[in-house]
């Protein structure tokens, strides 16, 4: 009895302190390297976004040249972020949210904020790293 009420107040805790809002984290300047670290062309880059926002329930729209907005929904939450890129590197940047607790005045806002473009930008990465540098030859596995 006494284990399943500290696992009840445990869990209580745990949840309550997953919603706290903490400070908002953008990325800037990830490099955007190709297999093996090689460099890639601006089309081969955005192609890495598209593919690897995808693989993370990220929807995607080119607005610009450089310049892709990315939207995650999970209902009722929803983020949307830009995400500018050139030749050698991009970036994911805090546009707007619903429901996220987002306080421009602190910076602050969901925890789930974070760790959703956390895992894009790592499947961003992912994706880039599957790409080869076409004058290479090179075939990545």
């Amino acid at each position: 009895m006494k284990t399943a009420m500290l696992i009840s107040c445990l869990l209580l805790v745990l949840s309550l302190t997953a919603c706290i809002p903490i400070p908002l984290q953008n990325y800037d300047n990830v490099p955007a390297l190709g297999f093996q670290n090689q460099s890639l062309n601006v089309k081969q880059i955005e192609r890495g976004i598209y593919n690897g926002s995808y693989m993370q329930a990220w929807s995607t729209v080119t607005v610009a040249p450089g310049h892709i907005v990315a939207t995650h929904i999970e209902t009722p939450r929803k983020v949307v972020v830009d995400i500018f890129f050139d030749a050698h590197s991009y970036s994911i940047h805090y546009k707007s949210s619903q429901d996220m607790d987002f306080n421009p005045g602190t910076g602050t806002i969901n925890p789930r904020y974070n760790r959703w473009t956390a895992d894009l930008r790592d499947s961003i990465n992912t994706a880039l790293q599957s790409l080869c540098d076409e004058k290479s030859g090179c075939e990545p596995q």
